[in-house]
C-alpha cells in the first residue's frame, strides 16, 4: 500500500476507501476479512491506477465505475518494482515462505542426486559382477580339450572300428564307418 500512497500523493485512507468502493473488481485480497492485512495483485495495482487518474481528471465515482465496468484499467508500470517484495500483493511472509520452500526443494535435489550417484555406482558395480559370473559360465560350458594326448595301445584301424553286440554281424558299411545297426 505504501508504493500506492506514494506513488499517487494520497493517503492509505484514500486507497482504502477506494479498494472498498472498487471491490467487485480487485481480488480477495485487497478487501480482506477485519484483522487480516490488504494484499494488493499488479491487477488490483491497474484498478487503483484507473482510479487515481480519473480522480486527478475530477472525474466522479460513477464515470470510474462505469469504466471499470466497461473492462478498462489503468496501467500499474511493470519496471516500478524490482523485487517481488515491491511487488503489490507480495508479503514478507509470502516471500519468506517461498524463500523456504525453495530452500527446502534444493535440499531435496541435492538428496536425490545423492541416491542417484549412489545408485549409478551399485548399477555399475552389478553389471561388473554379472561380467563375471558371464565370463565364468562360458569357461564353464565349453569343450574340455585335453592338453597332451594320451598314449593308446590301440592299432589306428582297432580305435575305430566298434565293438559288436554280442550277438550282431556289422555290415561291411558298419564296419568301415563304425556304425552299428541302431545307430543308423
Amino acid at each position: 500500500m505504501k508504493q500506492l500512497t506514494t506513488r499517487y500523493g494520497v493517503r492509505a485512507n484514500t486507497i482504502r476507501r477506494w479498494t472498498e468502493t472498487c471491490e467487485e473488481y480487485l481480488s480477495p485480497g485487497a478487501n480482506p476479512l477485519k484483522g487480516k492485512r490488504r494484499q494488493y495483485t499488479v491487477d488490483d495495482a491497474d484498478v487503483i491506477d484507473l482510479v487515481a487518474t480519473m480522480r486527478a481528471e475530477d472525474s466522479e465515482i460513477g464515470e470510474i465505475l462505469n469504466a471499470l465496468k466497461a473492462g478498462k484499467r489503468g496501467q500499474w508500470p511493470r519496471d516500478a518494482y524490482e523485487t517481488a517484495e515491491d511487488a503489490p500483493g507480495a508479503t514478507q511472509s509470502e516471500i519468506t515462505g517461498k524463500d523456504k520452500l525453495l530452500a527446502e526443494l534444493s535440499h531435496r535435489v541435492g538428496v536425490l542426486e545423492g541416491k542417484l550417484e549412489l545408485m549409478t555406482e551399485w548399477h555399475d558395480a552389478w553389471q561388473e559382477r554379472a561380467q563375471i559370473a558371464e565370463n565364468q559360465l562360458l569357461l564353464l560350458e565349453a569343450p574340455k580339450v585335453e592338453t597332451e594326448p594320451q598314449a593308446s595301445t590301440e592299432t589306428p584301424q582297432e580305435a575305430q572300428e566298434p565293438e559288436p553286440v554280442q550277438g550282431e554281424k556289422l555290415g561291411l558299411w558298419q564296419r568301415i564307418f563304425g556304425r552299428r545297426g541302431q545307430d543308423v
